[in-house]
Parts: structure tokens; C-alpha cells; sequence
């Protein structure tokens, strides 16, 4: 499974802020979309078994099941609106030390693909 990064490019930038007339982003310059960010509560976190909060600035990854609680599509003479909303439903988070190179699930090393048909295999 390839990740892709939901960063906003300069492009959307302009054209968004042109839209709204109101600039977008963090103080830090990184750039994401509303509502791709998640906030995770202290039940959450201890349900997820993490014990020591990482380091701002870590990298850790995310699997999660997720159910469409919202699918939407709107028209104007400009543009095609269309909106998903998604609740997830369970989640796994890790901290990344045993991460498999990006791309290695397709090279021919089943051990990752393997794994990940097991766990999909449960749902």
C-alpha cells in the first residue's frame, strides 16, 4: 500500500486562497488540509497500548478500519465539490521501528503482504 501525502501544494494554496481570501497553513509552514489531523485523548492513547509518548516530531504509522458515515457531492458552475466522512472504527498505531522500506510489499518479499492479508483477513 502506497501512502500519499495530503500536503497542499503551492498550486492548491492559490487557488484555495484566492476562494477564501484567507490564507491556510501552520506557524511551521507545513501545510495539510482541514480535518486530516486527529487528536487522540488519553483513553485512546492507553488503549492503544503506548505506554511513553513519543517526541513531537516523530514519524510513526497508522493503520486504521474506517466506516463512511457521510458521502456528499455538490455542483457549481466552477467546480465539483465532494466530501467523505469517515469514522474510524479501530486503529493501530506504531512507533515505526520494525517499518518495512517504503515500496518493499511489492518487490517481491511476502513476509509484509502476508502480514497485512492476516490482519485483513480478520476484519
Amino acid at each position: 500500500m502506497a501512502l500519499t501525502s495530503l500536503k497542499i501544494t503551492k498550486k492548491e494554496i492559490k487557488e484555495r486562497e484566492k476562494e477564501m481570501s484567507v490564507g491556510l497553513g501552520s506557524s511551521d509552514g507545513e501545510r495539510f488540509p482541514y480535518g486530516t489531523r486527529l487528536d487522540l485523548d488519553n483513553d485512546t492513547i492507553e488503549k492503544l497500548g503506548i505506554k511513553d509518548l513519543p517526541p513531537v516530531g516523530a514519524t510513526m504509522m497508522i493503520e486504521a478500519k474506517v466506516t463512511v458515515i457521510g458521502s456528499r457531492q455538490s455542483a457549481t458552475k466552477e467546480r465539483t465539490n465532494r466530501n467523505l466522512e469517515l469514522q474510524i472504527t479501530d486503529m493501530e498505531l506504531d512507533r515505526g521501528e520494525e517499518e518495512d522500506d517504503e515500496g518493499e510489499m511489492t518487490r517481491g518479499d511476502s513476509k509484509p503482504l502476508n502480514a497485512l492479508a492476516q490482519r485483513m483477513k480478520d476484519y
